[in-house]
């Protein structure tokens, strides 16, 4: 994954709450928290992203959902 790609999802996402994520495909959220499993020297907004990615897979796997 490169820097360019993340930064983009960060700030795309920067502002996103659990709400926006909610509404991603399933492939989509598994590509962006294996995205974020493969982050390297992540900065403070793109971190923020990857904990909403974690909510909204925790939250999707508590309805019984495992798409991450």
């Amino acid at each position: 994954m490169n820097k360019i790609s993340v930064l983009i999802m960060a700030v795309l996402s920067i502002t996103a709450c659990d709400g926006r994520f909610s509404t991603l495909e399933a492939s989509e959220l598994r590509k962006r928290a294996y995205q974020c499993e493969l982050g390297v020297n992540l900065t403070a907004p793109e971190i923020q992203v990857c904990k909403n990615i974690q909510r909204e897979c925790k939250r999707r796997e508590a309805k019984g959902q495992y798409d991450c």
